[in-house]
């Protein structure tokens, strides 16, 4: 391609407005385009910087060589009369030497700068710029160096701004006041690659990529990706395209833009009705057969020689007849009586006892806690004919943190030493745009956090969404129906392509069963004791987790301190800087540097799954039909259940929750923090709520207390 311009000159102040977002990207994207810029055949401004003296008082330069260098300037060869020094000088820098308030305000005929690097100390390279005024070298080249600017005693300056030189290959640096590029005719400025047009900036400024034709400010012709967005969650207007193309916003909450409202969206038991929702209605089924309400009792009928038990066979005893008299009553029982737990039958032929003590409390659910032991720190509660469960209570266990904070107040002790308990505070905390103030008696620094603004990521993804609404198209009709239920215990999983939901049925378990509740735990002293229903207690000595006296010592060492901290640095505690560092936010002071981790509010990975669990489902799911995946029916036969939608029948088997259980039962765990929970196999928790006071900046703590919840709240 061949862009004609003038160069050095200005553009006028519309056509400026109209190029103001490609000015500072149209060098980089021309290098990419290997655009070849001809500036033969035009005319260059005429120099004309006036200097009125014998030299320059003051001149800047472009260094164009390796980044990292020092570079020392001087007015003579000999280096002894040295003007300024430059470190870690980069490539593209604007170095500025100047002569003002220093030999007469004067450069010398030459100018000579000195590259330090690689170790070099003597003999280092050395490059003489001419700063007469005589030599009008302003937009020369000398060595790694270029002239851009010069001024004279008289204050008349002259900058390649002035002056009239090409664009080069590769990219210019340049000053901000001529970084102007373009045409001053009324004409398009047209862009083109392997001769044919790529982008056009038409005279009234309008800007085409891929079409010689814009009709808006911005009109591109091809796929156009948006990268390092940022986003913002209370913004509720999206990007939407037009039949023409054209790309508008529309509001969020006038689109359907959920994934889950064809999804089952609850399941409950009220009373013996199974409640399944999804967006279509709540679908019943009447459970009621499964319910057992009565016991295990059943009744034996005896007619003549046939003996018949209720809701079960029937045995003829006929055979079994083998009576030597006529009278039918003298081998009847004539009385049944129970002595303490001896049965007792008599009939013509006497009296016959049995003992049935080994059957006293066999048809209960009563068991008792045996036992319970702290080895450690690892409490084990034993239970009759059951598993025993073991608490792991080494969070309670506090010696170590006490010793730290003993030793963290050593430590402050031997710093700090004023009287002051405030000029150490954070005074304010504001967040503005995307900046985070923290303010002290030290001032106030600022975090810049707005790499955690994503909402043109969340814009993005609502946009694919909308299209996905709009034109849902996959093959599969099954991808949304449910694909499994089935009945783990006495919990009812459903599962579709939205997850698995679960209903609690053991309400519909018989309530004859062996399941008992904790009923309390109490801490009388050091002393836990553990309830249960219908059994034995156990108690646990806590004694060895009771350490007040040690607090105790630390807020006493902590007050000796506040009554003797004395020094005369009022800053020596403030903080000295406030960085963020990828997800990290450093808060300095004299005691070094603090880091939080910010990477919570970091959501691009949550945006980038959504995105990508949107793009699955776009490939996989295929119908417009918002109810063909939707439950049609629920029924129960027998003690099958099933669960009708589009894709077929599901069906359950709920027969285990027909009751056949003992009356033996486990804890099933025992978890703690600052509370101590201990769960049984099928019944309820208890909560044991123990406070342990651990402010060590106020008096010595009380007495641990602890309460029990009731098993109607435990949790």
């Amino acid at each position: 391609m061949r862009l004609l311009v003038y160069p050095g000159q200005k553009l006028g102040n519309q056509t400026r407005k109209s190029l103001s977002w490609l000015t500072l990207s149209l060098v980089s994207l021309l290098s990419f385009f290997g655009i070849l810029i001809n500036s033969a055949g035009l005319q260059a401004q005429a120099y004309s910087c006036n200097c009125q003296s014998a030299q320059y008082t003051k001149i800047e330069v472009l260094y164009t060589g390796n980044s990292g260098v020092s570079i020392n300037t001087f007015r003579d060869a000999g280096k002894t009369q040295a003007l300024q020094t430059y470190s870690n000088v980069q490539f593209g820098q604007v170095l500025v030497v100047d002569a003002t308030g220093q030999y007469n305000g004067m450069l010398a005929t030459d100018t000579y700068l000195e590259i330090v690097s690689g170790g070099c100390t003597t003999n280092c390279p050395v490059t003489a710029i001419p700063t007469d005024c005589g030599d009008n070298n302003v937009g020369q080249v000398y060595g790694q160096f270029r002239l851009v600017f010069s001024s004279d005693q008289s204050l008349n300056s002259c900058s390649i701004c002035d002056i009239g030189t090409p664009w080069t290959f590769g990219g210019d640096v340049v000053p901000d006041d001529c970084n102007e590029l373009g045409t001053l005719s009324p004409t398009d400025l047209a862009i083109i690659t392997g001769g044919t047009e790529k982008m056009r900036i038409t005279k009234n400024g309008l800007v085409g990529i891929g079409t010689s034709n814009p009709t808006h400010t911005l009109d591109v012709n091809g796929d156009v990706r948006i990268q390092n967005v940022q986003k913002d969650n209370s913004l509720n207007k999206i990007l939407v395209e037009d039949a023409n193309g054209v790309v508008k916003y529309r509001d969020a909450s006038s689109m359907d833009v959920s994934s889950t409202n064809e999804l089952i969206t609850g399941a409950s038991l009220t009373g013996n009705n199974l409640n399944i929702t999804d967006a279509g209605g709540t679908h019943s089924v009447n459970l009621s057969s499964l319910n057992n309400p009565g016991t295990d009792d059943q009744q034996l009928l005896f007619i003549g020689t046939t003996l018949t038990i209720e809701d079960g066979n029937t045995v003829v005893l006929s055979s079994l007849i083998d009576d030597a008299d006529a009278d039918p009553t003298n081998e009847w029982n004539t009385g049944a009586t129970l002595t303490g737990t001896d049965l007792n039958i008599t009939d013509n032929g006497g009296t016959i006892t049995v003992d049935l003590s080994s059957l006293n409390n066999s048809g209960t659910d009563d068991q008792n806690l045996t036992g319970a032991t702290l080895t450690g720190s690892n409490l084990q509660i034993d239970i009759e004919n059951g598993n025993s469960a073991t608490v792991d209570l080494s969070s309670l266990e506090e010696s170590a943190d006490i010793a730290q904070v003993a030793s963290d107040l050593q430590n402050h002790v031997t710093a700090d030493g004023d009287l002051s308990s405030t000029n150490e505070l954070n005074t304010g905390v504001t967040y503005g745009g995307t900046n985070l103030s923290v303010t002290d008696a030290g001032g106030t620094l600022t975090a810049d956090l707005s790499s955690l603004e994503e909402s043109a990521d969340i814009a993005q993804v609502a946009n694919d969404l909308q299209n996905h609404v709009t034109a849902d198209g996959d093959l599969s009709s099954t991808n949304e129906l449910l694909t499994g239920a089935n009945l783990t215990g006495t919990d009812l999983n459903i599962t579709d392509a939205g997850g698995t939901i679960t209903v609690d049925l053991s309400s519909l378990n018989n309530s004859g069963t062996d399941d008992q509740n904790l009923t309390g735990a109490t801490l009388t002293g050091s002393n836990l004791q553990i309830d249960i229903e219908n059994g034995n207690s156990a108690t646990v000595d806590l004694s060895a987790l009771e350490e007040s006296a040690d607090i105790a010592q630390v807020a006493s060492d902590l007050q000796n301190h506040v009554t003797a901290d004395g020094d005369l640095s009022s800053t020596n505690e403030l903080n000295t800087s406030v960085t963020y560092t990828g997800t990290n936010l450093n808060v300095t002071d004299a005691g070094g540097t603090l880091t939080a981790d910010l990477s919570s509010l970091e959501e691009s990975a949550d945006i980038a799954q959504v995105a990508n669990d949107l793009q699955n489902h776009v490939t996989a799911d295929g119908d417009l039909s918002s109810t063909n995946e939707l439950n049609t029916s629920a029924t129960l036969t027998g003690t099958d259940l099933n669960i009708t939608d589009a894709g077929g029948t599901i069906t359950v088997d709920l027969s285990s929750l027909n009751n056949s259980g003992t009356d033996d039962q486990n804890l099933t765990g025992a978890t703690t923090g600052s509370n101590l929970q201990i769960d049984i196999e099928n019944g309820n928790s208890a909560t044991v709520i123990c406070r342990l006071w651990k402010n060590l900046l106020t008096s010595p703590r009380s007495p641990a207390t602890c309460k029990t919840t009731s098993p109607q709240t435990a949790t």
